[in-house]
């Protein structure tokens, strides 16, 4: 509305009626814990809260943020609705007590989050008390130093939190430690039995130290560390401890395991983390009495068993009953009825978990009643009967007498294969139902369906006599199913479970407990179910590598159910109300409402307050809060029409901005991921606005953000993995220091510069950031030679800023600084990465020299004549900046190290092939230089690698100076003494290098075509011509020998791929390309017209040209003349009209020799 000018009446009371209605939510959520309105609504009210503030003046947006007897909206919106996790935990640093209150915020879900930023945004807009007490109060959050731990300064790049928060509504997982999931599995199946959950959490007496058992995401040891060392809580080695007896060890270790279930159960209930890392728990807990190793599998079945039996016992020696027992624990009957008699035998055995047989039975049901099934023991192995004094024929059965609330059911999936001495895993079809009835299979269902009278008086004998409990119910459901995935030898344990909520008409729902991830699924689904856990096999897609594509086959599903949970459905019943509860409990966000010991809620608490405070700080809403907090006051941020300088209301919104901008991207911010982060150039677009208008701003940030840390350089231009981050930093080094050039000078950053301190103090801060980059070749930079493009880049950005950028590099020395650094002469040791990308420094040279005057450099070719003006210096210059420094000349001019540097290196750089150009000019010996080796490199490099050299040498022949003549002679027929010429080279590779030979004719079709010098020298040459007419002949020849293709588009049923470049490919014979024949039609036309023939000369057809033509053609006195003139004689050949316009050739000679191999159809010569 206020960008609009809509007209609002009365806002500062509708303003004001918006707050209060703000403060009572607040209030709810402190009572409740619940805000008890939509978020939606919530949302709405916050950002109609922050249009009317748009209408207010700075003076009442200061009276409602922070002013006293305001409303105080910006520590309410910053301690209650947004940061309350941020608030407590400053409040624990402070005084090491952790308060009671629960830091629920107001605004929970990213869109009130968002909505709730925005608000606090539009109170500083405009306002610098307001914008000062809140980058006061952030700071003090996160970045006040190392007094809080947590806000120092990242270490790692790319960092995003390790554990991610619970889902709403959800459940939280278990960290793996490499090979806990069998431990993981177990422990959710207890945890969401509400009888057991709940009697675990209510047990006192175990003790108090949870606080060790804090999750963390630091790496674990691959073997755990022996329980005896500090399982007592002993600082000192195991020997030192007092001697215990083994009932008092195995005493001390049971109620161990049982406090640090409790941690896990209380994390479990009342986390707010994505998973908890029971590292406690994997530190104390032995198996067979011997510490577990955290990356070896074991069976989880025998962990189950071991946990059960640790944990009754220790409620025993705390004095309470065996819950466990009470839950999961029944009784068999082991029956002997004798049949020649009416005695019967019956003995009491009690179980965890029923076991059953999986071989030769589809389902549970045929299973369970083959193992009720009895057994005849007759002839010798016939049962004394103890009452009749004699052997009789006896059925010897086994059944249930007595079921558990929560009955577990082994699959019984494994076995070992003694002739193989392996372990072995049967994944045969196996289902079970969702709901069982147990009747038929307990000493009353049987002796029901016998009609028998079970009467103890009436012939009953019992051995060992046994209280007589109610079982209630026989009939059972599904609510949990622990799948093992993978074979025996090695695999995966995760749970299916049901969520108990016991509502009315609502649907239970399923979760897939897999480690650290609890996600719902669809087991309520009777197909899902026969997929996850019946095993058996399915038709699958496979690739099949005979027929060479997908085919369905017969596959065996190696992911099946291990141990089934079913419970009973009286107590089912019976227990809804509690069920209810303690499933509630599960889900809240309250936790103060979870009854468990109290050392364990305030170690769940502080974990859930320091991961929330951190969380925030990683969250995408926070980075998008602090982009919009910086920029918000940007219109404000601009000098009055006609000053240079801020205001001082500007310039003090200015610093502040910037602080908090250098603290938080320098802290967190560019050591982020980038999901979270965003583009890096954003944030450097927000610090350009801030660092633009004001010198003060500047100078703070250069001091505190980039000198007063040692490695800032090295660490965001050279160490950080992050392209994106390193540009953006050296996009801000190329701003501040164009920004200060016109600053004046300013004291030096560095603590001890030397003896030449007064020269330092005389820099601009400018001079004194670009030395500090600079100053980085002496060590880093040989360091870390993978990340060197942006460094160097950094110099071409300035260098492209304009002329006084230029005359700054050129005066500290950066051209002779970096052609050192190319050849690993200096100022620091050789770059260690064999791959260095150096073609930004190349670049940076090349600009810098052709800003200066090389006159001195130049002769004609024409004696008493003076050099031609020099067209390729820096255009934007109308004169050059300086003279040619000696020590950059000594390298470029005298030695012929750093030309053959950048020829090998980066012939094909534009940059390179003006500085060649721009050096050749009217230097006939750098001009030998350069040719010479650019002839070396077409005579031995690569074929594939060849055409940059070739480029490179057709621009050089190009250069229209008075020196043109006698580079195209050297370049065709060779350096004497020197190198071969493009002919050699063509006559030696024709042979076994046809690739070569074809691409230096390709290079002379383009050089005739495009320059009349060159064409002129052909024609006026008897011994070139001879060699050229040759040439030509030769590829003709071998491309009538190469095999023809008619369809140049490579079809599915081509046996033969198509024909490939004879520029990029690797082979040494000629490929028959449209390109090599539209390039022999070409050089067809250039051929000279025919001669009469010469009865001496040699067959051309059977001998190679002669070797001992003269280089040149005239008498050794003879100047040739400039390139509108040869051999003395007006140049009147066919490309003649060529010569009044000589500005594009070589633009013309590239355009018409790139296109890599289709090179355009030859123009009519006239």
């Amino acid at each position: 509305a206020y960008n609009s000018n809509i007209n609002v009446p009365n806002t500062e009371g509708l303003l004001n009626n918006e707050i209060d209605w703000l403060k009572k939510i607040r209030d709810e959520v402190k009572r409740t814990g619940e805000t008890g309105v939509e978020e939606t609504i919530l949302e709405g009210h916050l950002g109609i809260t922050k249009e009317l503030l748009a209408f207010q003046t700075p003076e009442k947006k200061y009276h409602i943020g922070c002013e006293k007897g305001g409303a105080n909206l910006i520590k309410e919106l910053i301690d209650d609705f947004i940061f309350p996790a941020s608030n407590v935990y400053l409040q624990y640093m402070r005084n090491g007590e952790l308060p009671a209150e629960q830091a629920i915020p107001v605004c929970s879900s990213p869109a009130t989050i968002n909505a709730g930023f925005e608000l606090l945004v539009a109170l500083p807009v405009g306002c610098v008390r307001n914008l000062k007490q809140i980058v006061d109060t952030l700071t003090e959050m996160y970045y006040i130093g190392t007094a809080i731990t947590t806000c120092e300064a990242l270490t790692e790049w790319e960092y995003l939190p390790p554990v991610g928060p619970r889902p709403p509504k959800g459940f939280v997982g278990l960290k793996n430690a490499g090979a806990t999931c069998y431990m993981n599995s177990v422990i959710q199946q207890l945890y969401m039995i509400p009888a057991i959950r709940n009697g675990i959490l209510a047990i006192d007496g175990t003790g108090s130290d949870v606080d060790d058992d804090m999750s963390g995401d630091e790496k674990q040891d691959e073997s755990n560390v022996d329980p005896r060392d500090e399982v007592f809580g002993y600082p000192h080695p195991y020997e030192d401890k007092p001697t215990l007896s083994k009932t008092e060890d195995r005493k001390e270790y049971n109620i161990g395991v049982l406090r640090h279930l409790q941690v896990i159960f209380g994390h479990l209930a009342a986390s707010r983390l994505q998973y908890y890392v029971p590292r406690g728990f994997w530190k104390q807990f032995r198996l067979w009495g011997e510490p577990v190793n955290l990356r070896e599998q074991h069976d989880a079945l025998e962990f189950f068993n071991s946990l059960v039996d640790s944990l009754d016992e220790a409620l025993k020696a705390l004095g309470h009953p065996a819950m466990l027992s009470k839950v999961l624990g029944g009784s068999f009957a082991d029956q002997k009825i004798c049949q020649g008699c009416p005695h019967r035998y019956e003995c009491e055995e009690s179980f965890t978990t029923l076991n059953v047989d999986i071989r030769n039975h589809q389902n549970l049901l045929d299973s369970l009643e083959q193992y009720v099934k009895g057994d005849l023991l007759e002839g010798a192995n016939a049962y004394h009967c103890e009452k009749c004094n004699k052997k009789v024929d006896t059925v010897k059965r086994l059944l249930i007498k007595k079921l558990p609330p929560v009955l577990a059911i082994q699959l019984k999936r494994f076995d070992y294969d003694w002739e193989r001495e392996c372990a072995i895993k049967f994944n045969d079809y196996f289902e079970f139902p969702r709901e069982l009835d147990m009747e038929p299979y307990t000493v009353a269902g049987v002796a029901k369906l016998e009609g028998d009278d079970v009467n103890p008086e009436n012939q009953l004998i019992q051995n060992e006599q046994s209280e007589n409990e109610h079982s209630g119910s026989t009939k059972y459901r599904l609510v949990g199913v622990l799948v093992h995935s993978g074979q025996a030898s090695g695999g995966h344990y995760y749970s299916y479970i049901i969520q108990r909520n016991g509502g009315d008409g609502e649907k239970n729902r399923w979760y897939k407990f897999d480690d650290g991830d609890v996600t719902e699924c669809k087991m309520d689904d009777d197909e899902e179910m026969k997929n996850q856990c019946f095993g058996g096999e399915y038709m699958g897609e496979v690739f099949d590598h005979m027929m060479k594509r997908m085919s369905y086959r017969r596959q065996k599903r190696w992911w099946n159910a291990y141990i089934l949970f079913y419970e009973r459905m009286d107590t089912v019943e019976k227990d809804n109300e509690l069920i209810k509860y303690i499933s509630e409990l599960a889900m809240t966000t309250k936790p103060h409402q979870i009854k468990m010991p109290s050392a364990i809620e305030r170690s769940v608490r502080k974990q859930n307050v320091q991961f929330m405070h951190n969380r925030m700080q990683y969250s995408l809403e926070y980075f998008q809060f602090v982009k919009k907090l910086l920029t918000c006051n940007s219109v404000y941020l601009n000098p009055p029409p006609g000053q240079d300088h801020l205001l001082p209301e500007a310039e003090e919104m200015t610093m502040i901005s910037v602080q908090l901008a250098a603290r938080f991207l320098f802290t967190t911010g560019f050591h982020t991921k980038k999901i979270v982060r965003g583009p890096a150039s954003d944030w450097y677009d927000a610090l350009c606005i801030l660092l633009r208008h004001s010198k003060n701003v500047r100078f703070w940030f250069a001091h505190n953000v980039l000198f007063n840390v040692s490695n800032r350089f090295s660490e965001y231009l050279l160490e950080c993995p992050s392209a994106e981050v390193r540009g953006a930093f050296a996009k801000l080094i190329v701003f501040i220091a164009h920004f200060s050039l016109q600053d004046g000078p300013c004291p030096s950053p560095f603590a001890s510069p030397g003896p030449s301190s007064q020269a330092y103090d005389n820099l601009s801060l400018s001079d004194h950031l670009l030395r500090a980059v600079l100053n980085l070749l002496r060590r880093e930079v040989s360091e870390h030679g993978r990340h060197l493009q942006q460094y160097f880049n950094l110099f071409v950005m300035y260098a492209n800023l304009g002329v006084a950028e230029k005359t700054q590099l050129l005066k500290l020395n950066v051209p002779a600084t970096f052609m050192l650094v190319a050849l690993d002469e200096g100022p620091g040791p050789p770059i260690k990465y064999q791959y260095a990308e150096l073609g930004k420094l190349y670049t940076v040279v090349s600009q810098l020299i052709r800003c200066c005057n090389v006159a001195s450099r130049m002769q004609s070719s024409i004696n008493g004549n003076t050099p031609l003006s020099n067209p390729y210096g820096d255009p934007n210059l109308s004169q050059p900046i300086m003279a040619l420094q000696q020590n950059v000349a000594d390298i470029l001019f005298v030695r012929t190290s750093y030309v053959k540097k950048i020829i090998e290196d980066c012939s094909n750089s534009e940059e390179t092939i003006k500085l060649l150009r721009f050096c050749c000019w009217e230097n006939p010996q750098f001009s030998s230089t350069v040719l010479s080796e650019l002839l070396w490199q077409v005579a031995y490099s690569y074929t594939y690698e060849l055409r940059p050299y070739l480029d490179l040498l057709l621009q050089i022949l190009l250069i229209e100076d008075s020196w043109q003549t006698h580079r195209i002679h050297n370049a065709l027929k060779g350096i004497p003494d020197d190198r071969d010429g493009l002919f050699d080279t063509i006559q030696r590779s024709k042979n076994h290098y046809q690739k070569r030979a074809y691409q230096c004719i390709k290079c002379m079709v383009a050089l005739f075509s495009n320059c009349p010098v060159a064409y002129q020298i052909l024609q006026s040459n008897g011994d070139l011509k001879r060699k050229w007419t040759w040439a030509v002949e030769w590829l003709g020849d071998e491309l009538e020998r190469r095999p023809y293709t008619g369809n140049p588009q490579y079809t599915y049923n081509n046996w033969s791929p198509p024909v490939q470049s004879n520029e990029t490919s690797n082979g040494y014979f000629l490929e028959r390309s449209h390109s090599a024949r539209m390039t022999l039609a070409k050089a067809c036309e250039l051929c000279p017209e025919e001669e009469p023939d010469d009865p001496d000369a040699p067959d051309e057809h059977e001998s190679s040209p002669p070797e001992d033509a003269p280089l040149y053609p005239h008498s050794p006195g003879t100047q040739y003349q400039q390139n509108n003139h040869v051999h003395g004689q007006p140049y009147t050949g066919p490309a003649a009209h060529h010569m009044n316009n000589p500005q594009r050739t070589g633009q013309r000679a590239q355009e018409n020799y790139e296109g890599s191999e289709e090179v355009s159809p030859p123009q009519t010569k006239e």
